[in-house]
């Protein structure tokens, strides 16, 4: 589909709307559409899942959202928790080295859930 410019001096389009020479015409007869107010975020992060909470402090990340993707499930019969994946490609992906990676997962099987993040 080739989309046509309106002429120099500019000219209606076929919504009925004035382009001004060179803008680009529409192809429609539908009037521009009006601009979409922003919606703000609850700032609810996944903490365990299906689990949500607001952090504490504006600076703050979930520590299960950070280890999540790098993590995986011990089935025990008392408690659940994290152990470190054998995947070092998921690992080089994610950017996230290894002593990190468990000492992150540490601090969530402890009973941690946030951790303070650089502003950077």
């Amino acid at each position: 589909m080739t989309r046509t410019r309106a002429k120099a001096g500019g000219e209606v389009g076929m919504n009925g709307l004035w382009y001004a020479g060179g803008q680009f015409l529409p192809s429609t007869t539908l009037a521009k559409m009006a601009k979409q107010a922003k919606v703000k975020k609850s700032g609810k992060q996944e903490i365990a899942p299906y689990t949500w909470k607001v952090a504490p402090q504006e600076n703050m990340r979930s520590i299960y959202t950070l280890v999540n993707v790098i993590s995986k499930w011990v089935d025990d019969k008392w408690q659940e928790e994290l152990e470190m994946i054998d995947n070092e490609q998921a690992l080089d992906y994610y950017k996230i080295d290894r002593e990190a990676a468990q000492t992150l997962i540490d601090l969530w099987n402890s009973g941690e859930r946030w951790v303070q993040v650089s502003a950077s």
